[in-house]
């Protein structure tokens, strides 16, 4: 069985420097015009969480910026924004060198990548989550 254009591009992004770069530098630009947010992976005008590919949302967590920036590239289709984030968190823990201290619940339907990104964020300022993605871009334009 052929595997389909999408999930070729799924799969091929832990491995493609171009998307890594495109995705972290949309994220960077949804985070600096529309504001960051800590504790929910995006919100609405009012506040209210809400999924970050809804055209509600206004504000983003590191994590939600991501997948919002996948859909919005067509990187990837709804149904398979998980997936296709999973490979850009893995690419940005392993250029920053970004120590995780947390660890997911049993349970928890996110990966180990995924919580700790949210835990680090959560407990960082707008501005050193905004300098983390500038030095994973320059990092990966550089080939590491």
């Amino acid at each position: 069985m052929e595997t389909s254009t999408l999930e070729k591009v799924v799969l091929e992004m832990p491995l493609n420097k171009n998307n890594f770069i495109h995705v972290m530098a949309k994220a960077q630009f949804l985070l600096a015009r529309y504001g960051w947010n800590s504790g929910s992976e995006a919100v609405d005008a009012d506040g209210v969480e809400c999924d970050p590919l809804s055209q509600e949302a206004v504000r983003f967590c590191i994590v939600g910026a991501i997948k919002r920036s996948i859909f919005d590239l067509q990187y990837a289709h709804a149904d398979k924004i998980k997936a296709a984030t999973q490979p850009i968190l893995e690419r940005f823990i392993e250029v920053t060198r970004l120590e995780l201290q947390e660890e997911p619940m049993p349970g928890e339907p996110n990966s180990k990548e995924h919580v700790g990104v949210t835990f680090w964020q959560d407990g960082a300022t707008e501005r050193i989550v905004a300098d983390k993605i500038t030095e994973a871009i320059a990092l990966v334009k550089q080939g590491q």
